[in-house]
């Protein structure tokens, strides 16, 4: 008999396939190529990875309360966010107490725990309004407290996440610390998160907030509105945090008034249309811009051509496009504009 699964947990299925990359769809259709039929592993869509999902549902390769099969493949893919998220929402799961077989009713769904475990609920509230308890006696806060007079607040490698970032955005809002430069480097900070650095971005005079490998996409960046309000960050490192063209247009809307000198792109899913509404908004201040391994084509050549001369850049990373290689007249074009604007462009 097939297993009944409930909306909630389909709609949490759905709410994870919405924040998965091309590339790492093609993995986690990869990974299950001996399990789902061969039209579902080579349809690396939305609806192809959804129809992946129904095929482990049905086969009982994982259920509405076991999905470590699911956890695994993300663990495997390198979404690391995701598969925090899921093992959370399964330990919830497991904890909460059966109450018969009216669990799995409407009335249930109606007391979900998504909307405190997805990445989005479903409706667009707001995230600033809702309160949340600091655990403070993680280590976490340990760290932050012996780490106050330090210039630079090193908090890296699988240290900070969506759970406990609200520390490092209290810390900021009392004043305590004496950090210039804020490492968050290699965690597991995602759009939920992304709220927090926003606070800190409010209430602090860093200079420097590096924020790669972490999970921010482009909801999260969409959040980071304090940027265009702060006079002292002159770099920005965002570097492989699964961001997009939407991502970029978010962005776009907040740099020409900040003070950045160094803004680190590299990694991302950033394409043309990002390519061309970023190098429309550049800031006067920037002097060094990685795009390094983005899906940057040839048809947003123009669009930097154009840009050089009117900024300041000294360095422009471009290797390793995730597309065909460009031509050797594109090539030796821009860098013939980055040579009279001295300006190194690395292809």
């Amino acid at each position: 008999m097939a297993q009944q699964i409930s909306f909630d947990f389909r709609l949490l299925l759905v709410e994870e396939n919405d924040q998965l990359s091309d590339d790492e769809r093609k993995k986690l259709h990869f990974l299950f190529h001996r399990i789902v039929p061969r039209g579902i592993r080579d349809d690396h869509t939305l609806g192809g990875t959804l129809q992946l999902f129904e095929t482990l549902l049905d086969r009982a390769l994982m259920s509405e309360t076991e999905f470590d099969i699911l956890i695994r493949a993300f663990d495997g893919i390198g979404n690391r966010y995701a598969a925090q998220r899921l093992k959370e929402h399964q330990h919830l799961l497991r904890q909460k107490p059966k109450q018969g077989p009216e669990a799995n009713s409407e009335d249930k769904s109606q007391n979900s725990l998504l909307p405190t475990l997805m990445f989005d609920t479903i409706e667009d509230n707001d995230e600033e309004d809702k309160p949340q308890t600091c655990d403070h006696t993680s280590s976490l806060q340990q760290l932050i407290e012996s780490r106050r007079d330090d210039p630079n607040g090193i908090f890296n490698d699988n240290i900070v996440n969506d759970a406990n970032i609200c520390l490092l955005a209290e810390e900021s809002r009392r004043n305590t610390h004496r950090w210039h430069t804020l490492n968050l480097w290699n965690n597991n900070i995602g759009p939920d998160g992304a709220v927090y650095i926003n606070q800190i971005l409010q209430n602090s005079k860093l200079t420097s907030l590096h924020l790669g490998r972490n999970y921010l996409r482009s909801k999260g960046l969409a959040k980071l509105n304090a940027l265009n309000k702060h006079h002292y960050l002159t770099e920005l490192d965002l570097w492989d945090n699964k961001i997009d063209d939407e991502g970029i247009e978010a962005l776009a809307t907040l740099l020409p008034t900040t003070v950045l000198r160094k803004l680190n792109l590299g990694t991302n899913d950033i394409g043309d249309k990002g390519c061309q509404v970023l190098f429309a908004n550049l800031p006067r201040s920037l002097i060094d811009l990685d795009l390094f391994s983005n899906r940057i084509s040839e048809a947003c050549l123009q669009s930097i051509l154009e840009a050089i001369p009117k900024s300041r850049l000294q360095k422009l990373n471009l290797q390793h496009q995730q597309v065909d290689r460009w031509s050797q007249k594109s090539q030796e074009d821009l860098k013939r504009v980055g040579q009279y604007n001295s300006c190194q462009i690395i292809i």
